[in-house]
């Protein structure tokens, strides 16, 4: 596994944090009047309270993937394109009898 290891202006990534905690808040207060008025959790009886995490859980990956595309698009506008780093960090799990070890390679 390859984690991600890039160089970007803290600039370009405050604003996309900024842009994506407003969105999650704005998601918060809308999902809690979707689930209050529309009783969607109603019509699966007692996993209801899962089908609400589980559409919670949806739009929070639609969020962060909105936040991180537009964090992409306006460093790219700036001209400040987000760039790989030259050594990435592979990272490899390695299963002996009673623990597991992770490897860091550079």
């Amino acid at each position: 596994m390859v984690l991600p290891d890039a160089k970007i202006d803290w600039t370009d990534a405050s604003n996309g944090a900024v842009l994506t905690a407003a969105l999650f808040m704005g998601a918060e207060a809308g999902i809690g009047l979707y689930t209050g008025r529309s009783h969607v959790g109603e019509a699966y009886g007692p996993a209801g309270a899962f089908v609400i995490l589980l559409t919670w859980v949806y739009y929070s990956a639609i969020i962060v993937l909105i936040g991180a595309d537009f964090t992409w698009a306006l460093a790219d506008t700036r001209g400040k394109p987000i760039r790989p780093d030259m050594w990435p960090i592979l990272r490899t799990w390695r299963r002996t009898s009673l623990k597991i070890e992770v490897c860091w390679t550079y």
